[in-house]
């Protein structure tokens, strides 16, 4: 990820794990717009492994910015580890997850008082704080159990309004969760498509909105890239000339490449509404 200052503060896991941690990677930090040699380490505070709990947490941890405060940081494990100097304050909030089973996989930090969190065994949980952090799960069926939740979106006009994208096979990939106006419960449905129009049978890695339009919803998918102009209703292959290749997401963007090909960004701004023209050979 990347703070948006000037210079830009990229934040990230490192290439390789280090010795100390071999099950997954610990976030660097660097002042100088990730110029070569200026990453440092912002683990200080975070879990370590033991002989008891090996992997506190994924090998590649989810972490996200504050979106009104791009000096508080969210970093995923058992519990979400809070940070309001970028990581550099030795991680001195952890909140609980109750009767969580899996770890953190997704983040979403809306602003100073409201989280999500997701796990990669289908768990969901809203983050409050009200004179101190609170976690309450709000998943329940129909929202498919045990399948990993790779991405997690929050409607720009509502918060209550929160969008799953989910991995695996034979469930649907991207669902809808309405929050109540307690906080304590969500209603889910599923946006994957209806008839012909469904999104294929693949992980969906990403999911992003069109801001102006935000009926018009964008999945990167392990095939590439879908669209729908209707909430999920209809879905349809949106590429516009690009390959199909594997689809993260950083921010409002997804990013398209794998191993073997440069890296393709779409913005899903207001902009996106015009599909850009194909790239020239």
């Amino acid at each position: 990820m990347i703070a948006p200052t000037k210079p830009p503060i990229p934040i990230t896991p490192p290439t390789v794990p280090p010795k100390t941690n071999p099950a997954g990677c610990y976030p660097e930090r660097s002042t100088q717009a990730g110029k070569l040699g200026t990453f440092s380490s912002i683990a200080d505070g975070l879990p370590r492994p033991t002989r008891n709990d090996p992997n506190p947490f994924l090998f590649y941890p989810p972490m996200a910015l504050d979106q009104t405060n791009e000096q508080r940081l969210a970093f995923g494990a058992e519990k979400v580890f809070l940070d309001n100097a970028q990581g550099t304050g030795n991680w001195t909030t952890d909140v609980p997850l109750p009767g969580v089973s899996g770890l953190v996989s997704a983040l979403n930090y809306v602003n100073d008082n409201l989280i999500y969190a997701a796990t990669h065994l289908g768990e969901v949980y809203r983050l409050v704080n009200s004179g101190g952090w609170t976690a309450t799960a709000i998943h329940a069926a129909p929202l498919p159990p045990d399948v990993w939740i790779w991405d997690m979106m929050v409607s720009p006009s509502d918060p209550n309004v929160i969008t799953a994208a989910l991995g695996g096979f034979g469930t649907g990939h991207v669902w809808r969760g309405i929050v109540n106006a307690a906080g304590t419960a969500a209603v889910w449905s599923n946006l994957s498509g209806t008839g012909l129009n469904v999104l294929p049978g693949a992980p969906v890695n990403a999911i992003a909105l069109d801001t102006a339009n935000p009926t018009h919803l964008f999945a990167g998918t392990d095939v590439g890239v879908f669209r729908t102009l209707d909430d999920g209703v209809n879905w349809i292959a949106w590429r516009e000339g690009c390959p199909t290749l594997r689809c993260t997401t950083s921010g409002s963007t997804l990013r398209r490449g794998c191993c073997a090909r440069p890296r393709m960004a779409a913005a899903c701004g207001s902009a996106i509404s015009t599909p850009p023209p194909a790239p020239t050979p």
